[in-house]
């Protein structure tokens, strides 16, 4: 019974049009990664409302590492600059770095919208986005610094929104295993010694926020709680720092999520007194992924994750057939022990071997997790019913008194 915003059903053909053409890498870059063992000549639709998918190789975990990030579907063979979905609100304009009109679909399958009209307007600068909506301009301003927040937490004339520690961000220094001199595992080390997490915390999120432990997926299922707490040691990671003939790196940083380049500037201080010397690389925020192999080349550089469970993170970012790995992890035996836990089909089974992975990150991988952001967001009085998953406001049930 669902059917389009054209009015048209549905069906399973749309549904294998719309993974094909994700898993185009020419005309789908950033998703094309999350249907790699995707077997299309082999899957068929059965019936209308019925996709038989056929995979490369075993794939438990197809449900948490593919289809729970990416499954759209839209209509087969459409001409995609209309926009046609099946979603609460139906495309009514498109103004180039502009402003993306929505108008409330009345035949949602989920019921209707009560809000009719929707107007998403790009704002890169997060101060600016909490300007607009204390001048009145908008109604809701998403992903606003903590120093921002903690200014505002007592105006009655807008409210904060906090998606709490299921929708944090992990906030990390990335380095790359491939790139000198972070193919030597003692300068991994030695920085993972160096970095002060309850002062970046206190520092760059106000408080507002958890210390990391140098994995992702804390708080969330699948989370491997026995590793070990890491303690910040100055003297063993000058020790490195020396033996490995560190003296100064470059780290590359950009908000492209507040919080990015002050991480960067306080880990400069906290490194100084190991004696490295950290040049910070301020980037554009607005093109740091244009060009997505620098980004997955880059030696050091501040970065940050939607946090997500353990099965969904290890699964699409880690490994060396990875679209997403932005430290380069993924020797032969690690590869080998990510295939077998997600040919797993027992969760329990699988659960297990996932911890095991995760024990190999913190001990090899490049990943600095220092501390987790909740996704922050501001929004006029009144305005309920906004649910936020994965960090993304949804105002399908949301209403505006």
């Amino acid at each position: 019974g669902v059917k389009f915003h054209d009015g048209k059903p549905v069906r399973a053909d749309d549904l294998l049009a719309t993974f094909k053409l994700f898993a185009d890498p020419k005309t789908s870059p950033n998703f094309s990664g999350f249907f790699s063992d995707y077997d299309f000549a082999a899957s068929k639709v059965v019936n209308p409302t019925t996709l038989q998918v056929v995979l490369k190789r075993p794939r438990a975990d197809l449900v948490e590492a593919s289809l729970s990030q990416v499954s759209f579907v839209m209509p087969a063979g459409a001409d995609l600059s209309k926009g046609i979905g099946s979603g609460p609100y139906r495309l009514a304009g498109f103004e180039k770095g502009k402003v993306i009109k929505l108008s409330a679909n009345r035949s949602y399958w989920g019921g209707a919208p009560r809000i009719s009209n929707l107007e998403i307007r790009p704002v890169s600068d997060a101060a600016a986005r909490l300007n607009a909506l204390k001048a009145g301009q908008i109604d809701y301003a998403v992903g606003l610094p903590p120093s921002a927040i903690a200014t505002e937490r007592n105006n009655a004339k807008i409210e904060i929104r906090s998606g709490g520690s299921a929708n944090s961000i992990a906030m990390l220094f990335a380095m790359n295993v491939k790139q000198k001199p972070f193919d030597d595992p003692r300068v991994r080390e030695a920085f993972k010694l160096i970095v002060d997490r309850e002062a970046l915390v206190k520092t760059v999120l106000f408080g507002e926020g958890e210390v990391g432990n140098d994995v992702i997926g804390q708080g969330l299922p699948g989370f491997n709680t026995a590793l070990p707490k890491v303690k910040r040691d100055v003297a063993k990671a000058r020790q490195l720092f020396q033996a490995a003939g560190v003296k100064d790196v470059t780290l590359r940083a950009a908000d492209f999520t507040p919080g990015v380049v002050a991480s960067a500037e306080l880990l400069a201080q906290q490194a100084a007194e190991a004696g490295v010397t950290i040049t910070i690389d301020k980037a554009d925020p607005a093109s740091y992924f244009a060009d997505f192999g620098k980004v997955l080349s880059t030696p050091f550089q501040g970065f940050y994750f939607i946090n997500r469970p353990a099965s969904a993170i290890i699964g699409s970012y880690t490994g060396s057939q990875s679209f997403f790995n932005v430290t380069g992890f993924g020797p032969p035996d690690y590869d080998a022990a990510l295939a077998a836990a997600q040919a797993t089909a027992d969760p329990t089974q699988r659960a297990a071997k996932y911890k095991e992975l995760q024990a190999t990150l913190f001990a090899q991988d490049g990943n600095i997790v220092w501390g987790y952001a909740p996704s922050l967001d501001a929004s006029v009085p009144g305005l309920k019913g906004v649910v936020i998953t994965q960090s993304i406001p949804l105002f399908g049930k949301a209403t505006r008194a």
